[in-house]
């Protein structure tokens, strides 16, 4: 059976909806970026420098997956808020940045925050971690979904 994907059209800065949404928080929001990561490979995990949610209201789960990704090589990984603050970011030019998304709802914004990642000198890494994949895609613009929980295009 073929993979669905999307590929991402050229261009544009991140113009997501500044709307944020409610999370899980706590020990269980910690547990699943534990869960998620532990489909990662060591070396997908090794290349992780920065973790970036894709939506606001993502940037508690982007945190809690940068604290597991830091105690599982036990290195630094550094925690931002959700991609809307990337111009306040302190970016370094390569830094290898990890997408997250609470829920993965529009393929589009991936696009997006992509784009805009580059645009500031970093690479978005060829994956995305999120805790629920409501797009029925396994891949956007290349980059692979890895969720804890998926379902078709709604």
């Amino acid at each position: 059976m073929a993979e669905a994907s999307m590929q991402c059209a050229s261009g544009g800065l991140y113009k997501g909806a500044r709307q944020g949404r409610e999370s899980v928080t706590g020990a269980r929001l910690g547990s699943e970026a534990h869960d998620l990561l532990g489909r990662l490979s060591k070396s997908e995990i090794n290349s992780i420098d920065r973790v970036i949610g894709l939506e606001p209201g993502d940037d508690t789960f982007a945190s809690e997956l940068a604290r597991s990704v830091s105690a599982r090589r036990k290195s630094p990984c550094a925690e931002s808020e959700s991609i809307f603050a990337l111009d306040q970011m302190a970016i370094g030019d390569g830094e290898r940045i990890l997408l997250a998304s609470n829920m993965l709802v529009i393929p589009d914004r991936v696009c997006e925050a992509v784009a805009a990642i580059e645009q500031a000198g970093a690479m978005a890494l060829l994956l995305i971690l999120s805790r629920i994949n409501l797009t029925g895609l396994r891949r956007i613009g290349g980059r692979r979904i890895v969720a804890l929980e998926d379902y078709p295009e709604m």
